[in-house]
């Protein structure tokens, strides 16, 4: 009875959310996908923008988030920044892969010989996002 009790008041007050949930952010207007890198967050693909030679993957999540990041080519040599965040990051093939627990910013960098380097910006959600109808909304296409 208090499972069902508090299933029903959790979706009353609109905050039920699944306990590892993501949410990718677009690129950026006039940002191009990036070549070299792509990621998917707990199997959900996140949008990598280009900007010179930096890339960023920005996304909000909850819970556990499973980085996934696939490279233009096997990966041999990296870094992944701030190494004080002990995240453990693995490598196989072209894959690199790591654990984030809480919200954090990373760059994977000195990836191989590139110069282009990966920023994660990963979030926790949005509180209150807006939502279309409210007032100063505007939805690009």
């Amino acid at each position: 009875m208090t499972l069902i009790l508090a299933a029903l008041l959790s979706a009353a007050c609109g905050s039920a959310q699944s306990p590892d949930s993501v949410t990718p952010y677009p690129l950026p207007f006039g940002d191009t996908a990036s070549s070299v890198y792509s990621v998917t967050v707990n199997g959900v693909s996140v949008p990598v923008s280009n900007s010179r030679d930096v890339s960023y993957a920005h996304f909000a999540f909850t819970g556990t988030a499973r980085v996934v990041v696939t490279l233009s080519q096997p990966a041999t040599s990296y870094r992944l920044s701030p190494v004080a965040a002990a995240l453990s990051p693995e490598a196989s093939g072209s894959v690199i892969r790591w654990t984030l627990t809480r919200p954090r910013k990373m760059i994977l960098h000195h990836v191989n010989n590139l110069s282009e380097k990966l920023c994660v910006l990963a979030d926790p959600p949005e509180e209150a996002p807006p939502r279309p109808g409210y007032p100063g909304f505007l939805l690009l296409r």
